[in-house]
Parts: C-alpha cells; structure tokens; sequence
C-alpha cells in the first residue's frame, strides 16, 4: 500500500469522522434523554400507584372531566354544539398487516401497530401511540368560530373491519365523512374526507390540516434512532428531500408538496395528497423523553371551493417499513427514504447489492450467510483488480533495491530524488499507481455496503453467531459506563475487523517502497474505525472483515502466481529498450501532444 492509497483512506477516513461527529447527539442531548425518561418513569410509577388504589374514583374523575370540557366546547361551537358532545368509542380497522384504531371523537388515527414486527425490546411495534398522535382538519365559520375536527363526536359505520366510516351530522344535507380502508396485504391506507353541505357554512378557501406525533423509541440503539429520525417531503415532479436529521428545524414551503413523511429507522408514517398539500410548515423537535425520540408535526392546507356544496379530498397515509421495494412499488418516490447512498455508491447498491441480496434470500434464510456469499461473489468478480494489484506490487519490491540507492543517494534533493525515481518506473515499464489504483477501485462497494447494512430492513432483528441484530451493533461485553469516542460496550465483530485490516496493512507494508518512518500511518485509520464502528451496524463490521480476509487470501494466492525471477527478468529487459517502447500507448500519445502544442508556441 504505497503513498497514494494511504492518502485515500486517511481522507475517507476524516469523511466518516466528521459524519459521525456530526450527526451523532450531543452528550447533553444523551443526559437529558435519560434524566426524562427516569422522571417519566416516576411519575408513570405514581400512577400506577394512585390507580391501583382507587381506580373507580380515577375513572369517575376523568369521564366528570371530559363532559365538562365537552359541555363548555358545545357552547363555543354554536351549530357544531351538537356533536361536541358525546362518548369516545375506539374502532378497529385491520388487516393482516396493521392494526389501527381509531378515535369516534375526532374520527381519527389513534395508535398504528404493525403485526409483523416487533420492538428491539420484544413488545409490539406500535408506530404512532395513543396520546402522543393527533391529527386534525382546522376551518373558520362564518359565525366567527374556529371548528377543530378533533373536538366533534362522529358516528363509525362500524366498530372493526377493512372500511370504516365516520361521520358527524349537522342535518340530513350537511356533514363531515371520514372513510378510512384497508386492503389485503397493504400498508396503505386509503383515507376519503368530505365536506358535504359546507360551502355556506365555511369561511375560508382553505382547510388547515395538523398532524403531530412523538416518535417512539423501537431500535436498541438511540443514537442511531435519533440520526435516521427526521421528516421527508416530496414536490410534484422533484426528488423526495429531508430535514436535518441532527437539528431542531422549522422550515415553511410556499410550494406544493405531494407528501409528508414521518420517518424512523427503518419504519415511516406518511400522508399523502391525492393532489398536493399547499402552504406547507414542518417542525423538527429533540424532546429525548422517556421512550420518545423526537416530535415530528406538519401544518399544511388543502384548498376548498366554496362554491361548491360539496368538497371532497382523497388522501391516502403509509404506516409502514422502509423497504426499498415495497416503497419503489408505491410509484411516489419514497424509495428515497431508504438511504442507500449517493452517486456511484447508490448505484452499486441499486444494480449489484439489493438484487443479488434478495436473490439469495429467496433461498437462504440465515442471512449471516447471505453476507457472506454476497461477499464471496463481488470478491471473485473483483479477483482480477486483486491480482493486477499485487503483481504491480510485486514489480515494486523488485525494484527496491535500485529505489533504495536512489533514496541514499538524493536523500538531500527530494525533487531530484523523485524526478530519477518515476525515470526509473518509465524505464523498466512499472506503473507507480498499479498498486494501488485497483484497490481504490474496490472502495465503492466498501461505502455502498457502509450506507447498505444500517438502512437494510431485512437485516433487522436478524442474528448470526453471537450477534442478535445486524442492522445495529454487536455486544459481547457492557461496560457500564460510556467511554468518549468508544461507547459502552465491546462489539467482537469491530475488534476482529480492526485486526484483519491490521494484518492487511502489515502484508502490504512488506511490498510498499516508501520508507519505513512513513509506514505506520497504515496503522491509524484501523484503530480510529475501532471507535466508529463499534456503535455501528454489526451487518457492515461482519462484511469488512470477512471482505478484507478474503482480499487478503487471493492476495496470498496471487503471490504464487507471480514469479519474482520472471518479474525481474521482464523489468531488466524493459530496461533495454529505448524510453519509447516502455511507454504505455497512452503516455506515447500523451507526450506526442505535448511536444506538438510546445512546437505551435514556438510559431
């Protein structure tokens, strides 16, 4: 591993420093993170406590507390005063895929599970909670009053099943319907609003439509939860973007957007708009209390023409994972939220990794081995780049001897020095950049696999050997306490990484032609990424190491395919010929031009 390479990975190295330094939570937001959660925790206790003593005087209380707020509420509505009163009433719709209730008060979503995962803890996922999820629709009246659908009771067609509609009446013409529905293996739900009869009571061309949730906590690692929670949107013909994952962030939208995307690690929650959303805000807020993540909420407005009696809007929400095809299969781009890396990275994963991964999980179910022969393949394919690299490697140490006396002999002149060594290169036909220059190739796959394993759904709550997840990290030991730039724990799979890549970097060393005082920097970066990765995915700490024992192993092979004496029989001859004949056809053509544009100077 000569100059170059180093440079390379110390430079991808600074990258994934500065990335993780900045995205990671601060340690104030760690600290108050679990200052909140044990203060929630107490006052849940105190509950618990009070409720289990006189639970009948608890309920008694809060139902007297509700029609009193129910019976004030009527008063304020005027004509709405009707059916601002009344009893909750949960109704279920379902599938066998989610399973939503909603509230009859406010006809809305109040808590989404989804039946096919579970929680890092081994409880049921539930994506959006009861209490900390409210969405409602906003409007003016002409009697100066301000109508929230969350405060009106609407009667349910039905109390479970895959079509449920809600409905609050004001007479037999005038009403607000909401229709939620459910298909067979979807997660997508179909949500109709209408406004029937509104036109002459409605006084605005707009309705406002507010939607706020506290995330919850579903990975075992928080940091990693709170780096990939954030909310995405999309505009009408334009790429689906996101808001700062590591900031609290209020940002207006005075275009239209096609959706609003709550989105955690590997789930979403998203509202989508039959036309577009207009006027749009989004807010994202570091709340760090108790099981909750981060507040997630979205103001945005959906037009209404009051010259017409009826209005009605197709709205459709995706409560769900963040699986590329599932997503891509949707046809509105939220594929996007399933990071799988930008430019050349992005498409080794879109057209290598994702397809020859699900190739082999249709047949393999143990997905340790799916990682395995998913790096046993590109490995042989990328065999060639390996034997190309370790044959210029080995032309390198052959002519070591002859750099060594130049090296003592320019040791004062560096320029000179290096100007007589690439004459050397030229005359016995070596390429300084052989070495190194198909092991830098091999690096788009290490990055795509970087961003692949911590955002691969598939890779959740799937273990192999030791390890009980790869999509976060290993644990084989718990410190008890956090130590800087390590964390609280040993992941096994990052030590054997940074031993592997260790060894590789003392094997390359024995070929590298640089002097020895320079060969240690090769150490570094294996014991910087000791620190990164060991908070990080256990799927990518797995591929790296079995990657690099592999490239290591057909480095050893290659070794004996190469014979040294050969080698330097063919480097004396190249030695032989005049400078032109050394020369690559490229460098020929390359120096051709040269002395023709020198000569066109001189006209």
């Amino acid at each position: 591993m000569d100059k170059t390479a180093r440079t390379g990975l110390l430079l991808i190295g600074l990258l994934l420093l500065v990335y993780f330094f900045v995205t990671n939570p601060s340690r104030k937001d760690v600290e108050n993170y679990n200052t909140k959660k044990d203060s929630l925790a107490l006052v849940n206790q105190k509950k618990d406590s009070i409720e289990k003593i006189a639970p009948e005087i608890v309920k008694a209380a809060d139902s007297l507390d509700h029609k009193i707020q129910d019976s004030i509420k009527a008063a304020q509505l005027g004509g709405f005063g009707q059916v601002a009163q009344g009893v909750n009433e949960n109704c279920i719709l379902e599938n066998d895929l989610l399973k939503i209730t909603l509230n009859s008060k406010g006809g809305n979503i109040q808590s989404v599970q989804l039946k096919k995962f579970r929680r890092a803890d081994g409880t049921d996922l539930i994506l959006l909670e009861s209490g900390f999820n409210k969405f409602n629709i906003t409007f003016p009246t002409k009697q100066a009053q301000t109508i929230n659908t969350a405060d009106l009771y609407f009667t349910p067609s039905a109390k479970q099943g895959e079509s449920i509609t809600l409905t609050a009446s004001l007479d037999a013409n005038t009403a607000i319907v909401q229709t939620y529905s459910l298909k067979p293996g979807s997660y997508m739900v179909g949500y109709d609003v209408k406004f029937d009869g509104m036109n002459n009571i409605i006084n605005s061309q707009s309705l406002q439509v507010d939607w706020s949730a506290r995330i919850p906590k579903q990975e075992k690692a928080l940091t990693q939860e709170m780096q990939a929670t954030t909310i995405w949107y999309k505009q009408p013909d334009q790429a689906a973007d996101n808001i700062s994952e590591s900031k609290e962030v209020i940002e207006d939208f005075p275009y239209s957007l096609k959706w609003i995307g709550f989105k955690q690690a590997f789930f979403n929650s998203t509202i989508i708009a039959d036309q577009s959303f207009t006027n749009s805000r989004v807010e994202v807020k570091n709340i760090n209390m108790g099981n909750y993540v981060k507040e997630l909420s979205t103001t945005s407005y959906l037009p209404f023409n009051t010259s017409q009696a009826n209005n009605s809007y197709a709205l459709k929400f995706y409560f769900g994972p963040n699986d590329y095809n599932i997503l891509k299969s949707a046809d509105l781009g939220m594929e996007k939220m399933v990071k799988v890396g930008w430019g050349i990275f992005g498409w080794v994963n879109m057209f290598v990794t994702i397809p020859i991964f699900e190739f082999l999980s249709k047949y393999i179910s143990n997905f340790g081995i799916i990682i395995l022969l998913l790096t046993l393949i590109i490995k042989l394919a990328l065999f060639p780049m390996v034997y190309g690299s370790y044959k210029s490697m080995a032309k390198m140490k052959v002519l070591k001897p002859d750099i060594d006396v130049l090296n003592e002999k320019y040791k004062e002149d560096l320029q000179r020095r290096q100007q007589e060594t690439m004459k050397l290169y030229k005359k016995a036909g070596v390429s300084p950049l052989g070495g190194c220059l198909p092991m830098l190739l091999q690096l788009p796959f290490l990055m795509s696999m970087f961003q692949f394993f911590p955002s691969c759904i598939d890779l959740r709550q799937k273990g192999f050997l030791w390890c009980d997840d790869l999509s976060t990290y290993d644990s084989i030991l718990n410190l008890g306490t956090n130590i800087p730039f390590y964390g609280d724990h040993v992941s096994l799979w990052t030590i054997l990484m940074t031993l592997v890549t260790l060894a590789m970097t003392f094997w390359s060393n024995q070929f590298s032609t640089q002097p020895k005082e320079y060969k240690w920097i090769g150490y570094i970066m294996p014991v910087i990424f000791l620190g990164i990765f060991n908070n990080y995915s256990a799927g990518f700490s797995y591929y790296s190491t079995i990657a690099t024992a592999m490239t290591l192993g057909q480095q050893l092979f290659a070794r004996r395919l190469v014979d040294d004496n050969k080698l330097l029989a063919q480097i004396e001859e190249n030695k032989k010929r005049p400078e032109s004949q050394t020369k690559s056809k490229f460098q020929q053509r390359l120096d051709e031009a040269m002395k023709q544009q020198q000569q066109r100077k001189k006209k």
